[in-house]
């Protein structure tokens, strides 16, 4: 082309063919790197919603964070989550670790479990920093390849397990678990399985909070029985117990769990004694009943060690560990 000038212009450069990269562009070396070197470094975001992202690279980056062998999900809407795990092409994964903040809908826990077990984790992490429905049994499908599996929620209840074993499960944690009863408040479960000669250990660790608010307000229908009865896994040796008594006695609590484990092998509590020195039992407060728990007997011939931390001598206390040695 000629100006008016009479200067002539250079010619325009043909276009670029599609997947072309422009002459005077850097080669991409990252790209060009195979994808067990991408997928490490996708792996270094800790963020499945960033690896995707990388997709705007290019096309060498667009679907492979679908491959990362762990998946962390965070503030997700839960949805989008459920179509993003069905984009995965990996047949299993290591870790699904998924944390959602917005409230879910009755039945949505157990869909986004459904969907989880598909990817056969080896290590799932739900976490709902919001309640979800109260009326609603979530269903726990039944993982055959997970070896640790961690659910947080507020008011967390779980169905029945309907078939299948945990065949592989080493570790259990349920944390917000509903299970109300007179004496006993919200709680979390764990279940820990080791080896420590010469025996095969299966440990059942509680976390148990007993407020006033839930002494006196208590609901009846989903109790602490239920509760263990729905667990994937049975026959504990050991049962962990970390108490906050608040003020409250803790004997008719512990009496209701050994009647429900009585073949247990090791007892341990763990009482937060510190804590329970801010706090006073009110008047007439059901935290002691039935009355006639110290005379109660239960056959504990399994027992071997019981291990007390934060024993302050208090009268319940002494009557509780009096209780233990005549069973035992």
């Amino acid at each position: 082309m000629q100006l008016r000038s009479g200067r002539l212009l250079a010619p325009l450069p043909a276009p670029l063919q599609q997947g072309a990269r422009c002459p005077c562009c850097p080669k991409d070396r990252i790209s060009s790197l195979p994808d067990d070197v991408l997928l490490f470094v996708l792996a270094r975001l800790r963020s499945a919603r960033e690896a995707a992202r990388t997709g705007v690279l290019s096309r060498r980056w667009l679907d492979l964070w679908k491959q990362l062998p762990e998946l962390s999900f965070s503030g997700v809407d839960v949805d989008l989550l459920e179509g993003a795990l069905a984009c995965v092409t990996r047949p299993t994964l290591d870790l699904l670790d998924i944390h959602l903040a917005a409230e879910l809908e009755s039945g949505c826990l157990s869909s986004l479990l459904r969907t989880a077990a598909k990817l056969s984790p080896e290590c799932l992490i739900i976490t709902l920093s919001t309640c979800t429905s109260r009326l609603q049994d979530e269903e726990l499908p039944c993982l055959y390849r997970t070896t640790s599996l961690q659910l947080t929620a507020v008011d967390l209840r779980i169905a029945p397990l309907v078939s299948g074993e945990f065949t592989v499960l080493k570790s259990l944690s349920l944390q917000g678990l509903q299970a109300q009863r007179i004496a006993f408040g919200p709680t979390g479960i764990g279940i820990r399985f080791g080896q420590e000669e010469p025996r095969h250990v299966k440990i059942l660790e509680m976390n148990i909070c007993c407020t006033e608010a839930w002494l006196l307000g208590a609901e009846e229908g989903y109790s602490i029985t239920q509760a263990i009865e729905r667990l994937p896994v049975a026959d504990f040796s050991d049962l962990e117990l970390n108490i906050w008594a608040e003020g409250h006695a803790i004997g008719p609590l512990v009496l209701h769990l050994l009647q429900i484990l009585p073949a247990i092998q090791r007892l341990k509590l763990d009482l937060d004694s510190y804590q329970s020195k801010e706090y006073a039992c009110p008047v007439n407060c059901p935290c002691g009943q039935p009355e006639s728990w110290r005379n109660c007997d239960i056959s504990l011939m399994g027992l071997e060690v019981v291990e007390i931390s934060g024993f302050d001598g208090k009268d319940h206390e002494v009557d509780l560990l009096k209780f233990i040695f005549r069973c035992g």
